[in-house]
């Protein structure tokens, strides 16, 4: 009969429908996560901002600007034991008391990297919604929800600044949509230029330098530790840094792992004999150890606990 739809004609509709919309959302997400990735390359401004993970709260003061097009960093703890980390290009300095706490933005600094790197494929790890606006910090936002689409990592849901571009708030979401973790800046400005006195350490004194990151670069390594290799890693993780062995921790191996959203390290050093898993969790981020045949391997953070078990014990020797 001319007029009347079938069950079928309207289930083909509402694919078609549901096809296009998710079309669309992938296509303005991904457009606003590339004007995040062009602000962190030529935006200036500092901020203060607030973590809350595990019913607790911490509070740092961030800068960030653009010099000769290299990006400079520093994070610096406001509340508790004093701390900073300092990024100028490809190399990354934390500095830190012995109660300080491991400050959060560390593995975030090589996120961007890895996202310019691979924003045609997060949508193959991650769905995407229709952005909708709200406001954060006192000025207007997009927010971009990406959920996982597998077991290995969890959601997020980004507030981008409509003017700037700019990330202002992050939540990292479990698969019970449960909110883990909570990164928002609470106060921000623009500059035209940054002033390079801002990336200095201000609190050195007392703090140890705890290890420097460069992109790239070999770490030392000592003859009498078997350092392995991830056997396994989850889908569309890439190396974005390894760390160099410093004098206060000689023999230590840091390799830090990203798809643009989510990250994890692995850290290995030489053990006196073999030990059982230990395992610590702290909002969205999981730490588990162990160590094997006199080499302790430490994965840390933000993955579910399986994925981080798995990438753990698929370490093999390096050839």
């Amino acid at each position: 009969m001319v007029g009347v739809v079938t069950w079928g004609q309207l289930a083909l509709l509402v694919v078609l429908l549901l096809g296009t919309s998710q079309t669309i959302a992938r296509e303005v997400s991904q457009g606003w996560l590339k004007q995040l990735l062009e602000a962190a390359h030529n935006t200036n401004f500092t901020g203060q901002t607030v973590v809350l993970k595990d019913r607790k709260i911490n509070s740092f003061a961030v800068y960030h600007g653009v010099f000769d097009g290299e990006v400079w960093e520093r994070v610096v703890s406001l509340s508790g034991p004093q701390g900073e980390v300092i990024r100028k290009g490809d190399e990354v300095i934390c500095l830190s008391s012995d109660r300080a706490p491991r400050i959060s933005a560390r593995a975030n600094l090589g996120k961007l990297d890895a996202l310019q790197k691979k924003l045609g494929e997060v949508t193959e790890f991650y769905s995407f919604e229709v952005p909708r606006e709200q406001r954060i910090a006192n000025r207007d936002t997009v927010l971009v929800n990406a959920r996982p689409l597998d077991e290995h990592r969890f959601g997020y849901r980004l507030w981008i600044d409509k003017e700037k571009g700019v990330l202002l708030k992050m939540e990292t979401v479990s698969p019970l949509d449960e909110v883990l973790e909570t990164f928002e800046y609470v106060s921000i400005s623009f500059q035209e230029q940054a002033d390079k006195k801002d990336f200095e350490p201000k609190i050195a004194r007392g703090l140890a330098r705890e290890l420097t990151l460069a992109d790239g670069s070999a770490a030392e390594t000592s003859a009498a530790i078997a350092y392995r290799r991830p056997g396994w890693l989850p889908p569309g993780f890439i190396k974005v840094r390894e760390a160099s062995s410093l004098p206060s921790k000689p023999g230590v191996q840091i390799e830090m792992y990203t798809d643009g959203l989510a990250a994890f390290t692995i850290f290995q050093k030489a053990a006196k004999d073999d030990t059982v898993e230990m395992v610590q969790t702290i909002g969205a981020t999981v730490a588990v150890d162990r160590a094997i045949n006199k080499t302790l391997i430490t994965v840390v953070g933000e993955v579910p606990l399986p994925t981080a078990r798995e990438i753990l014990y698929g370490m093999t020797t390096r050839p």
